[in-house]
């Protein structure tokens, strides 16, 4: 058994324990070292009765059971506990993350999202399991505050990407949270020399560089 913080039915969320997971081929079992709060855990935290609906299916196709509970969290950098086989160069210590996902044969989209399934749980849990292939180690020179930000770093540099700018164009960016100011950050790095920041929080607004 591990301690985990769990979601159930009503927005309950308290700690108690879950069923450690135990890694299976091209998977690690890894110690948590450090997890973020997205705003999408709010989100979900809040609304969850009503995303589970009636066939109690998140649109990615996650299975959720609020009775049983969930452990959310999927910004997070981790410590290699376990690996099952295949994955035996990532040895005991290696301090890894990944996309937060496990591929499963069985789910509709063939995958399980860490941190919305009740399958797997998420880190606001002790341990976690994570896909061989997924993984990105973490370098000595990075601290877990700041590799625990992978996940919501890379999704700001993907919508830059997906934006294939040109040359002197200008950008608008819709929102001023932490995925907003991350892609602010990936755009400047880019070279786009005007860039927007919309949001109608003045708090945030005051944020923005």
């Amino acid at each position: 058994m591990m301690r985990a913080m769990i979601l159930r039915r009503g927005g309950d969320l308290a700690i108690g324990e879950v069923e450690r997971p135990r890694p299976g081929p091209m998977q690690v079992l890894a110690r948590v070292r450090a997890c973020g709060i997205c705003g999408s855990d709010l989100h979900f935290a809040k609304y969850a009765d009503e995303l589970a609906g009636g066939e109690n299916k998140l649109p990615i196709g996650a299975a959720i059971d609020l009775d049983k509970g969930v452990v959310m969290g999927h910004e997070f950098v981790a410590e290699v506990v376990e690996a099952g086989a295949g994955g035996e160069a990532f040895a005991p210590g290696t301090r890894v993350t990944s996309v937060p996902v496990l591929p499963d044969p069985s789910a509709a989209s063939g995958v399980q999202p860490i941190g919305y399934s009740t399958a797997i749980p998420g880190a606001y849990g002790e341990y976690i399991l994570m896909s061989v292939p997924l993984l990105l180690r973490v370098p000595d020179s990075v601290s877990d505050t700041i590799a625990a930000t992978t996940e919501p770093c890379a999704v700001g540099l993907h919508a830059v990407r997906a934006a294939k700018l040109q040359g002197g164009e200008r950008a608008l960016v819709m929102g001023a949270g932490p995925i907003g100011l991350m892609t602010l950050l990936w755009l400047k790095r880019e070279g786009v020399a005007h860039v927007t920041v919309s949001d109608f929080a003045a708090p945030r607004r005051s944020r923005s560089p």
